[in-house]
């Protein structure tokens, strides 16, 4: 009889400790992967030496500053 009030209070104690929600640490989600037009406005952001504006993710055109057309 001892043994089933001391198996009884273990099982009880387990299943109180797995209720408790402060003991999880909180998730992190990760982030959300971006799209290629972000990628593309990323670096038309930054300012360029030559000028270069990105039309897509891996080519750019300069403009000529007189004219406005692409060199």
């Amino acid at each position: 009889m001892n043994l089933r009030h001391t198996l009884c209070l273990i099982t009880l104690a387990v299943l109180s400790g797995c209720n408790q929600e402060s003991a999880k640490e909180p998730e992190q989600h990760a982030p959300k992967p971006q799209t290629v037009q972000d990628r593309i406005a990323e670096k038309n952001a930054q300012q360029w030496e030559d000028g270069r504006v990105y039309i897509t993710e891996n080519n750019y055109v300069i403009y000529d500053k007189e004219t406005g057309k692409p060199k």
